[in-house]
């Protein structure tokens, strides 16, 4: 079974409108910069960006612009209608048993929120809101564990500490993402096997590599990322024929960096190399593995142009509350993640807390052996929404 967990919390103190939001942009962009050199890594666009999506509906002038153009979006309405496709279509027609999305809005007690806020939220995002005293610390912190751990099943526990509340903060926006799915064929343990992987060039550490011989869409992507890609399915015919779940891996060509790949990479051209894959007879080898990772994500924010929404005195958050002054801004983004992949499948769980405070098949057979590091993304094929983005370098 394959387990991936990832967490993001953003603590504030004090698309393109032709196509639909699956936030492969956000994912590319913060790709070149979450990738820490020759280690693995983990994280969760979708949570990632529905979150900021809920920070950008009550945000105004250029810190709403900022924002938007990081998540591909030209107006605040259509980022809320997109984000909604996304949570009761793209995730609300599989099986609760495979995807779970949930939203909620702790806010300090007595705290005023717009009217229009609190419907946008509930919505565009089925966010609950819930009274809570962030003064009280470790009642508070609990609290919200208490749900994050619920809705993930388990899976996340102790998200917000005790020191990351306190009498300043005003709100904290949640979203939790959990996703559980075998692949469509799975590997026959029988045929995992110890195998030497490629770290470096003078590098080479022994992993559990999983082996299967299958149909699965592939292509080689050597002229446009120097990378071949392949495509494994998970089991979703039980749920909705119209959905298409798959663990997208790009491999890098012999002699190339994972890194010179990252660098080929933009959103047009990883969208016309997933729409470009054909049936092909695949010889696959795939590690067993498990990675953690953990980031702050507010430098890798600003890299991208969202820096108002930081800065005490830019900060346009006033779509929130009409409680004035002091003034609401973000002071940092905190994201978590852990993945464990094996045979039978993937579980796979994120949580974005936002705390805002006051201040045909060829006869040739293909090998496609993933003992270099590579990059993957856990997809849905439908809508090209991207739940998960990883690279994994053999540790």
């Amino acid at each position: 079974m394959k387990i991936l967990i990832s967490v993001v919390l953003v603590f504030t103190l004090t698309y393109n409108s032709n196509s639909d939001q699956n936030y492969q942009k956000l994912a590319v962009s913060l790709l070149k910069l979450l990738d820490p050199p020759n280690s693995s890594s983990i994280w969760s666009p979708t949570s990632i960006g529905l979150a900021l999506s809920m920070c950008a509906a009550g945000a105004k002038a250029n810190t709403l612009d900022q924002l938007l153009f990081a998540l591909d979006a030209t107006t605040i309405g259509l980022l809320n209608t997109e984000s909604k496709k996304i949570i009761s279509n793209a995730i609300g027609k599989l099986s609760e048993s495979q995807v779970i999305v949930a939203d909620r809005l702790y806010v300090q007690k007595k705290y005023q929120l717009y009217q229009n806020y609190k419907h946008d939220l509930s919505t565009f995002y089925n966010a609950t809101i819930v009274s809570i005293d962030f003064s009280m610390q470790n009642a508070a912190a609990n609290t919200i564990n208490k749900w994050v751990s619920q809705e993930t099943k388990n899976l996340i526990k102790n998200i917000i500490s005790p020191n990351d509340v306190n009498s300043h903060t005003r709100l904290i926006l949640v979203n939790c993402l959990y996703f559980k799915a075998q692949w469509l064929i799975q590997f026959e343990k029988d045929l995992t096997s110890t195998m030497p992987f490629q770290v470096t060039n003078t590098n080479t550490v022994n992993v559990q590599m999983m082996h299967i011989t299958e149909s699965f869409s592939y292509i080689n992507a050597t002229d446009s990322i120097k990378a071949q890609v392949v495509e494994i399915p998970f089991n979703t015919t039980k749920n909705s024929k119209n959905l298409q779940l798959v663990f997208t891996v790009i491999l890098p060509n012999e002699g190339v960096t994972l890194t010179t790949v990252q660098k080929q990479l933009s959103s047009n051209i990883l969208k016309s190399v997933l729409n470009s894959v054909n049936e092909a007879l695949i010889f696959l080898s795939l590690p067993k593995f498990k990675t953690q990772s953990t980031f702050n994500l507010k430098k890798s924010l600003q890299t991208i142009n969202v820096t108002d929404v930081f800065d005490v005195n830019k900060a346009n958050l006033s779509g929130i509350s009409p409680s004035q002054p002091p003034s609401l801004y973000v002071t940092k983004v905190i994201h978590k993640a852990l993945i464990n992949v094996d045979e039978n499948g993937v579980t796979a769980a994120a949580v974005t807390a936002i705390p805002i405070d006051s201040r045909g098949l060829p006869f040739e057979k293909i090998v496609f052996n993933c003992n270099r590091p590579f990059l993957y993304l856990i997809r849905e094929k439908t809508s090209g929404l991207v739940l998960f983005v990883g690279t994994y370098y053999g540790k």
